[in-house]
């Protein structure tokens, strides 16, 4: 234990040497290679730095407060020791640097070690035996950033972006040998633009409260990355006013066609400028002109203050302000990348200068804003003519060139195209003056951008903040030409949040762990913190934080954990509150002991107040409910690819996060009496968690074999697939091209186009289903995609994720992601195994017992959601469907074409099977009749006369979305609820899912509440009976259990009672149960048990 401790501590502070290392240094190989050098160039090694650095100050806080303990025992006194380079041989070769981490999962002693683990330093000598091994460590900041100040410089010994950019004055310089030149640099933010293309680019994102917040997203975004990409000094948001401007004066059509604001866009204008205003960014307006026009002021004036300008815009009309100091950032593909323009760049797209842009829109026109061009004329014809002839006066001066369709075209617009040029003209010169003082970037209010953020729920903002502390204002190096053109949206800048009171945490070793149990058990629950490193194939527990009334300890556990603290952890009459209890027991249990008495797991419950969330990440919650930040611990990057969490990163880590479980667990308590939602935790999902691990650790066994035959199969019949379809058009292409498709479907064969997305038209599967037959192409298209996906996702996919220490594929299953309740399952998904196509099922066909002594035997629930339907319907018919046994779909098949039971055909009962299911998930006409390729008209006529036989269905539709609209939820029959805030959107699309989701959710989450609580009693039965089967998977409606040979029978039947049992409806609760030596390849079992 201490050599694990030491050696973190070793190698993750930079102290002063010991008397002993001062007084006869040790030279190393690489330390004479270096003063060989200095020796070379006395000028390189009177600039180099001294080579130890002063130690460091102790660790910034985080924003957790525990009042301080007595401490258990005296704190030890640690020298730290001085980080030198391990000793080489002389006469080994100089090895290079690793440029990208090696893959393979550490061992516990490696962990918590800092930096490269090819740089060990020395040992210290170890501490006196009898000295208490308990020390008080406080927190760390979130990013774990030293804060040692560098020698000969105030500014903070590493910077917090990590910057090569940084300098000791806190400016931003280039780096050594860099020549650019340094200017100051002003953004100047077209807002009204960034919000409408980010209100229509960016999906749907409404917060929990309901409000839609999507082009508030998209414009912090875009804001964030501008801020990153360009380093501004100085920076300005410019916003039209809601008043006509001189262009609607001089012309009544210009905008006509644009449609009024939406309502859902309206309010997050004001979100936007509360953005704007947090972070201390003004904003310009001016009564009679655009945006543009007050960027377009703005700028020239700050060009002529020598500021280097970048104007960021959601549409290329600034293109004509850009000059040698002024460059547009916009957004192309949508709204992932950005793109910034100088006069190289426009010359290399439309062949043109900048100020031939507006002849340039003149003449091909905007339908965006209305401004009519000629007819006829597009972007290539517009780009010609004005790179041909200078400008429309060029254009103009001489037609008798053109061609009599393009002469005549020119002519009779002339005055249209003039009056065109005047719309689109950006003016300049304006009653607008540009502040320096104003526009100059400082501190920002980084508590109020972050309550905004937390109000938003932008989680995956909050990282992306530059520094509160940071000088915002300093100088910046020039892009250079072309430069930072294109970047992702996602920043991932590594900027520490801003400090906050320290947590006292102690550092337990083996000495202590009594000490520590007994303070435990006189307190009598205790929060649980697993400290995992998940970078694996299984978690592995690096260490454990405990917090117990007002105290906190950790312990690394490179040997697994100490006896006194397994005791505490195994004790079931401890309560336990965790956070993931699911990865914190596997983790455990791999390091030889359990977790038992768990009361409080506060993800589920989190999930469970709020299903609808995407996220129950402890930090986030911490940060909402308790106003806390819980560090995070760093990961190896492309910067730092061997960047390890240090032991003090750990301990503050650890420490925080158990505090906050236990204050979140008390919480969470209150809200789920409050809300009603205890039972459903206590007797649903809390007991799930002992089941799922379990299912995880026993994996299932894959027929590699099988998988590689089949594998090699499907790669044949892609490539046969492949040839037909370049046949089918006589030519190759790339038919995993999106774009190539696009041109060939739309273009070369003239189909007819769906949806435009960001880069053209969609070639998705639904647009081509709606084009199959229109040519023979589109079907080979279809059935190559079927297929390479079986071949790359499952065919070869699964066997590289095969244990090979068990031979088995170990899934994640999620129990907090679903709204509905359902679980999912990660690495790999078998949710998403097909099992609708012939070629489909053979991939379950790989799915084998572990043994040829064992079987798989599956239990599946038969229409388990349409007897929840029935049951929360109450329409009789239904309800005596299912309790006489009859076939449903048949029966409704019979009363929606007219005809007997018995004459109902195949064909009929297809469609009935379809329209019984799809009530469930809200189908209309439409959705049916392209489903089944019937006539919209006749699938209308069969919904009818379904409702018609089933009218308490209908009367269940619609009070379901009566309540939800008055409610704002709907609930599952256990209680689950579902917040659904679109009910009332008066965006079609958005009201439609809505309503979808309210009909749905109460059947499918009832489904799924059953269906855990059967899991729980089929695992407590199989324990309870001493039998060797157990159960590996849960798919839908389906278990699927690994039993011996002898076993069978009694596990079917087994599987039959707790299933049905499991819940009590009005209709009966169906298993069917199937055994055989693979997933695929099972025969039906009959077991003489009433369900």
């Amino acid at each position: 234990m201490r050599d694990l401790l030491g050696a973190s501590r070793r190698a993750s502070w930079h102290g002063t040497p010991s008397r002993r290392s001062r007084a006869a240094p040790r030279s190393s190989p690489s330390r004479r290679r270096r003063s060989s050098r200095a020796r070379r160039s006395p000028a390189r090694a009177a600039a180099r730095p001294p080579s130890r650095l002063p130690p460091p100050p102790r660790p910034p806080s985080i924003a957790l407060v525990v009042p301080e303990a007595p401490p258990l025992a005296r704190p030890r006194r640690v020298r730290p020791a001085r980080r030198t380079q391990a000793r080489r041989a002389p006469s080994s070769p100089r090895r290079r640097p690793r440029l990208l981490p090696r893959r393979t999962a550490r061992s516990p002693s490696q962990i918590g070690r800092s930096g490269s683990t090819r740089r060990r330093p020395r040992r210290p000598p170890s501490p006196k035996k009898g000295r208490r091994a308990l020390r008080r460590w406080p927190s760390a900041s979130r990013r774990g950033r030293s804060s040692a100040p560098r020698r000969g410089c105030g500014s903070s010994w590493r910077s917090p972006s990590r910057s090569s950019r940084s300098s000791c004055n806190g400016g931003s310089a280039p780096p050594s040998g860099d020549t650019r030149s340094v200017t100051e640099r002003l953004v100047l933010i077209d807002s009204n633009s960034l919000i409408y293309r980010a209100f229509f680019a960016v999906p749907p994102l409404t917060t929990t409260k309901g409000e839609l917040a999507n082009a508030t997203f998209g414009f912090a975004s875009i804001l964030l990355k501008s801020l990153e990409q360009t380093t501004p000094q100085h920076i300005a948001a410019a916003f039209d006013l809601p008043v006509p401007t001189f262009r609607h004066e001089r012309d009544a059509t210009y905008k006509a066609t644009r449609r009024p604001m939406p309502d859902e866009l309206r309010p997050q204008f004001e979100r936007c400028k509360q953005i704007l205003e947090a972070f201390g960014i003004p904003m310009y307006s001016l009564p009679g002109y655009e945006a543009d026009d007050v960027i377009g002021a703005l700028s020239r004036q700050a060009e002529k203050l020598g500021l280097e300008t970048i104007i960021v815009s959601g549409d290329l009309d600034p293109l004509q302000l850009v000059t040698p100091r002024i460059k547009l950032m916009t957004t192309r593909q949508g709204f992932q990348n950005t793109v910034i323009y100088d006069e190289e760049m426009i010359k290399q797209r439309y062949g043109l200068r900048p100020d031939q842009m507006v002849d340039f829109k003149a003449l091909k026109g905007d339908a965006t804003d209305n401004i009519p061009g000629v007819p006829g004329v597009g972007d290539k014809t517009a780009a010609k003519l004005v790179a041909e002839h200078g400008n429309l006066e060029g254009v103009y001066a001489d037609l008798t060139g053109y061609t009599p369709r393009l002469r005549e075209a020119l002519a009779a617009n002339r005055d249209q195209v003039l009056n065109s040029r005047e719309l689109a003209t950006i003016v300049t010169d304006l009653p607008v003056t540009l502040e320096p003082e104003r526009t100059r970037r400082s501190t920002y209010d980084r508590a109020r951008v972050l309550e905004l953020f937390r109000d938003l729920e932008f989680r995956s903002l909050v990282p992306r903040l530059p520094p509160a502390d940071q000088n915002l204002a300093a100088p910046a190096p020039t892009l250079p030409p072309g430069g930072g053109r294109a970047g992702q949206l996602q920043l991932g800048l590594d900027a520490p949040v801003a400090a906050v009171p320290p947590v006292e945490t102690a550092l337990v070793e083996d000495v202590d762990a009594d000490t520590v149990a007994e303070a435990v058990r006189r307190v009598g629950a205790v929060a649980v913190h697993a400290d995992v490193d998940m970078s694996g194939r299984h978690p592995l527990l690096v260490g454990v934080a405990l917090a117990a009334g007002e105290r906190a300890w950790y312990l690394a556990t490179p040997d697994g954990v100490p006896g006194p603290i397994a005791k505490i952890l195994e004790d079931e009459t401890i309560a336990k509150t965790v956070h993931d209890a699911k990865t914190a027991r596997r983790a455990l249990r791999r390091a030889g002991t359990d977790l038992a008495g768990l009361v409080m797991d506060t993800m589920i419950a989190s999930y469970l107040v709020n299903a609808s969330r995407r996220y129950h990440a402890l930090e986030d919650l911490a940060a909402e409910r308790l106003k806390l930040e819980v560090p995070t611990l760093p990961v190896a990057d492309r910067k730092d690819p061997y960047r390890t969490p240090t032991l003090e990163e750990r301990v503050a880590r650890g420490g925080a996060g158990a505090v906050a479980a236990a204050r979140l667990g008390d919480i969470f308590g209150e809200e789920l009496d409050r809300l009603k939602l205890e039972r459903l935790y206590r007797d649903v999902e809390l007991p799930l968690v002992a089941v799922l691990v379990e299912m995880e650790e026993a994996g299932i066994a894959v027929d590699l074999g099988y998988l590689r035959s089949l594998g090699e199969e499907f790669a044949r019949e892609v490539a046969r697939i492949e040839r037909e379809a370049y046949d089918a058009v006589g030519h190759d292409f790339a038919i995993n091209s999106p774009k190539q498709l696009q041109s060939l479907l739309f273009e070369e064969l003239k189909l007819p186009r769906g949806r435009r997305t960001g880069t053209g038209f969609s070639t998705d599967a639904t647009v081509l289903e709606e084009l199959r037959g229109a040519h023979p192409v589109i079907e080979k298209i279809l059935e190559y995609r079927e297929i390479e996906k079986l071949r790359s996702t499952y065919a070869e996919g699964l066997g590289g994720l095969v244990d090979p220490e068990t031979r088995r594929v170990h899934t994640t299953f999620e129990q907090t992601v679903a709204a509905t309740g359902r679980l999912s399952s990660r690495g790999p998904n078998l949710q998403n195994i097909p099992v609708r196509t012939p070629l489909g099922r053979r991939i379950r066909r790989a799915f084998v017992a572990g043994s040829p002594d064992m079987v798989l035997v599956a239990a599946d629930y038969s229409q388990i959601e349409l007897r929840v339907l029935a049951h929360v319907s109450q329409d009789p018919a239904l309800v005596e469907a299912f309790r006489s046994g009859a076939d449903v779909h048949r029966r409704t098949a019979a009363a929606g074409f007219g005809v007997a039971e018995s004459e109902v055909t195949r064909e009929q009962r297809d469609v009935a099977k379809m329209l019984n299911f799809g009530i469930i998930y809200g189908m209309s006409d439409f959705g049916l009749a392209w489903r089944m390729q019937m006539p919209r008209e006749e699938a209308q006529r069969f919904i009818d006369e379904y409702f018609k036989r089933y009218a308490q269905v209908r009367r269940y539709i619609i009070e379901t979305k009566a309540f939800c609209i008055e409610q704002g939820y709907v609930e599952t029959l256990l209680g689950r609820r579902r917040y659904i805030p679109d009910m009332t959107s008066r965006v079609n699309a958005v009201r439609n899912a809505a309503e979808r989701m309210a009909i749905n959710m109460p059947i499918q989450g009832t489904a799924a509440d059953i269906m855990k609580i059967a899991m729980s009693r089929v695992h407590r039965r199989l324990h309870e009976s001493e039998l060797h089967a157990r159960v590996l998977l849960q798919v839908h409606d389906e278990l699927v259990a690994e039993v011996p040979r002898a076993e069978v029978d009694l596990v079917a039947r087994l599987l039959c009672e707790e299933m049905g049992g499991a819940y009590e409806l009005d209709v009966p609760l169906v298993v069917d149960v199937r055994s055989g030596p693979n997933w695929e390849e099972m025969q039906r079992l009959e077991v003489p048990v009433a369900a």
